[in-house]
């Protein structure tokens, strides 16, 4: 999240989330923890591995944020490269390999014509095809555009023919249907995907907030975020000591869920443009009750499943938890441009401004905060508190689908 810096002309809603590779980071080191350790142990483990991609995020607000300031946000991207690379040939090095392949498989249970490459290409358009309307819109066309209404119509055909494709054709599904009949485990993929959205879009807007009411850097904007990713750590750590003791989630994803509607409702009420320190740390409850999320879903997971579906049950969490990051970023950035377009209109108009300064006006200050600077003390003031003024709106979001959460 570090690298959002809209002065480089960077449309706050559209600025690209750099630690969503790290954020998704546990999650793809499941299959790998669960078969090898007992299941009772798994959440213990994941925690450790939560810890260290939090320690990660934890520097990648303050460090991404000064790397904006100083060299640029497009090149620290070019710093990611030899990270990912060496994680790479850790896990080649030393990551066991699978040696339970029954020698007795027939040699045609390996071939590339059971693997469900039409089943996957369907997904992979399905889901692309659902993001990009709520990418666009707003943004580049207005939502009534025709063009909301036929990508949503694509998806909805390319879902029909992709449970076609997964009922009747492959011979190994991608996705087996048989999973969406699991109240366990759809009930859990609702849960994971209402507190990452939640999460992501808190992320997303934190630093936004602090740049334009407080004037912030990127490296400080950034450094915000820090108290979230700690309370993120604790969560996982504090629900994997909790299940590996106990061997119970439920109760756990119940807490969590109650942990972060207290967060965002702390932010409701109380930031409005002059937020002091202590008040900053009003983000830490959402990162813990994130933390503790990301521990019980994955248990609830694997403990309710038969092994022949485990593998697909936990890649569907995977794609969950990504379209939900997307997702929450998508909303909440729509939900902050569009509310401050508009409260930025309705002041100008208060100050006497003509419609088409006021476009003008309002298409700068959505696409460059530090165009704050660069106007009179009126105006100045008007963007500042249209930005403030939002955070409710926000807010509102994320409290729904965290009810949502805990009414499932």
């Amino acid at each position: 999240m570090a690298v959002q810096n809209p002065s480089d002309g960077v449309e706050p809603d559209r600025m690209i989330d750099e630690n969503t590779p790290l954020l998704s980071s546990p999650p793809h080191c499941a299959p790998s923890s669960s078969d090898l350790v007992p299941l009772r142990d798994v959440a213990a483990w994941q925690a450790a591995i939560n810890l260290a991609a939090t320690t990660g995020r934890s520097l990648g607000g303050p460090v991404g944020g000064w790397l904006a300031d100083t060299i640029g946000w497009r090149w620290s991207f070019l710093g990611q490269a030899p990270i990912f690379f060496a994680a790479a040939v850790l896990c080649v090095t030393w990551l066991p390999r699978d040696t339970k392949a029954a020698s007795n498989e027939d040699d045609d249970s390996n071939s590339l014509g059971n693997i469900d490459f039409v089943g996957a290409l369907l997904l992979a358009l399905l889901v692309l095809t659902i993001l990009m309307p709520i990418e666009i819109g707003g943004a580049q066309i207005h939502w009534t555009h025709p063009l909301i209404f036929i990508l949503f119509g694509i998806a909805a055909l390319l879902a029909w023919f992709f449970v076609v494709v997964e009922k009747r054709w492959a011979k190994q599904p991608i996705f087996p249907l048989a999973l969406l009949s699991h109240r366990d485990l759809v009930l859990a993929n609702i849960i994971a995907f209402g507190q990452v959205a939640a999460q992501l879009g808190l992320m997303f807007a934190v630093p936004l907030y602090f740049q334009v009411t407080e004037r912030a850097s990127n490296t400080v904007a950034g450094a915000h975020l820090f108290p979230a990713v700690v309370g993120n750590a604790v969560g996982g750590i504090v629900g994997g000591v909790w299940i590996k003791k106990t061997g119970r989630y439920k109760k756990l994803m119940i807490f969590a869920t109650i942990t972060s509607f207290f967060s965002y409702l702390l932010i409701f009420f109380r930031w409005h443009g002059h937020t002091n320190i202590w008040e900053s740390l009003y983000i830490i409850p959402a990162g813990f009750g994130s933390g503790l999320v990301q521990s019980a879903v994955f248990i609830s997971v694997q403990a309710s499943l038969s092994p022949s579906h485990k593998v697909a049950a936990t890649y569907w969490i995977f794609l969950t938890i990504q379209v939900g990051m997307i997702m929450g970023l998508a909303c909440v950035s729509a939900v902050v441009t569009e509310t401050m377009k508009w409260r930025l209109s309705t002041l100008l108009g208060n100050l006497g401004i003509d419609a088409v300064a006021r476009h003008e006006i309002i298409e700068k200050a959505s696409s460059n905060v530090d165009y704050i600077d660069t106007v009179e003390i009126a105006i100045s003031k008007a963007i500042v508190e249209s930005y403030a003024e939002i955070r409710p709106e926000g807010e509102q979001y994320n409290i729904g689908i965290i009810i949502i959460g805990k009414v499932v």
